[in-house]
């Protein structure tokens, strides 16, 4: 009887290790961010656009009053492919009326926005 449930056991374990060792192995993203570290639209970018609502007030798009995620992505504003060569990113960082307007660590926000997909959260 001994020997039985040794046998069950031994067959068990045997199972169990080929399984495991089967199965195929899931990895997390390379850099994952806790939520803190995430950046949101609506709590983190939206509010950085307010610098810009006195000319982009609906009238000149993008229109960052209104309805600003919409209004980006409408007109190919955030390239989530190439974050750095972004219409959005470029026109902050190249254009001196926009540069003075928005500070660089609002920048690094926006760009760091656009790297975890540009996402209206």
């Amino acid at each position: 009887m001994l020997g039985k449930i040794r046998i069950v056991i031994l067959i068990f374990s045997s199972l169990y290790i080929l399984l495991c060792l089967s199965c195929e192995k899931i990895t997390l993203q390379d850099n994952p961010l806790s939520d803190a570290d995430s950046v949101k639209f609506s709590r983190d970018i939206k509010p950085i656009f307010k610098a810009c609502i006195s000319c982009h007030d609906g009238f000149r798009f993008p229109d960052l009053k209104n309805n600003p995620f919409q209004s980006l992505k409408g007109g190919n504003y955030i390239n989530i492919a190439k974050p750095n060569q972004s219409k959005l990113y470029l026109q902050l960082t190249t254009e001196s009326l926009h540069t003075s307007k928005i500070s660089p660590d609002q920048l690094k926000k926006i760009l760091q926005w656009i790297k975890q997909g540009g996402k209206n959260n």
